[in-house]
This record gives C-alpha cells, sequence and structure tokens, in this order.
C-alpha cells in the first residue's frame, strides 16, 4: 500500500478532507485574495484512494489553469479543461508560463490556447533567469516561516506577511 506523507514535525497522512479543512480556516481569515495551489498537477495522489483534485472539489473552487508553454501544450489543455468539467469544477482563468525557451512556434500555441480555452488569460509568464539561492534565501529567513521550511528546500513554502521577517 502506497501512502503520501507530509513530513513536518511528524509523518501526517494527506486526505483531502484534512487539507480541506486546513484552507477553510485560511479562508476564514477573509483576505481580499485566498489561492490555493495545487502542487504537481490535477491527478496527484494523495493517499490510496484521493487525488489532489479531490480538495478543490470538496471547496467547490473555481480553478486557475497554469499551462507549460512546450511541446504538447494545447494537449494539456484540452485534457485539464475535460477533467475540471468531468469533476464538475469552474474554469476561472489560465496563465501561459513559458518553460521552455526553445520551443518553436510559441506565439502560434499561445494564439491557438486563446481560442480554445473558453476562460480569461489572467497572465504570460515570460521565461525567467534561474532563482537562486541569494533570491529565495530572504524568504527562508521570515520568522512566519522558519518552521515550514525547514528541511523542505525553497519552495516548500513562500509566506506573504505583508514584508514582515
Amino acid at each position: 500500500m502506497r501512502r503520501i506523507l507530509l513530513r513536518a514535525k511528524k509523518n501526517v497522512l494527506l486526505t483531502a478532507q484534512a487539507l480541506a479543512g486546513a484552507c477553510r480556516q485560511v479562508f476564514d481569515r477573509q483576505a481580499d485574495l485566498t489561492l490555493v495551489e495545487g502542487a504537481g498537477g490535477w491527478c496527484v495522489p494523495l493517499n490510496d484512494q484521493e487525488l489532489l483534485s479531490d480538495v478543490a472539489i470538496v471547496l467547490r473552487l473555481p480553478v486557475v489553469l497554469v499551462v507549460g508553454m512546450r511541446l504538447g501544450c494545447i494537449n494539456h489543455r484540452c485534457s485539464a479543461a475535460a477533467r475540471f468539467a468531468a469533476d464538475g469544477l469552474q474554469l476561472a482563468g489560465w496563465v501561459a508560463n513559458h518553460v521552455d525557451p526553445d520551443m518553436g512556434r510559441q506565439a502560434e500555441n499561445l494564439a491557438t490556447l486563446r481560442q480554445l480555452i473558453q476562460a480569461p488569460c489572467l497572465g504570460v509568464v515570460p521565461r525567467l533567469a534561474r532563482l537562486t539561492q541569494q533570491l529565495w534565501q530572504p524568504i527562508l529567513r521570515c520568522r512566519h516561516c522558519s518552521d515550514a521550511t525547514s528541511g523542505v528546500g525553497p519552495f516548500a513554502h513562500l509566506c506573504l506577511n505583508d514584508g514582515e521577517t
């Protein structure tokens, strides 16, 4: 039996209900905007019976699709949009992320995606330089995040506490 565990201070079996509960606690803070980001994709397993998508389904969240601009991105978009619809969720918008600097016909692929996706394009992220330790080190020093990021790398938790450290 395969189990996916979140390693923080102890091993915790991930479930859609547990993650949804944690999200609801954040929602209760009534921020102007709360973004729940999935890690790894719609069909990433949480445990033997549930997928990451089950969290969005339980919470009835609208979905923002991030399309990695590379070979296969149009197929990925079609497959993802079909899955969102089958799961009964609304596609609220999408973002094009230019991940492959060598992708041919980027402009044409972007134009095709704009025609195919019946939701607003929320942005186009250009190819960015590699993120270095110098750029992410201040995030790890955040007093709000020190426990969350201990030993799990720079991208496990990003804190947006109004610039407080």
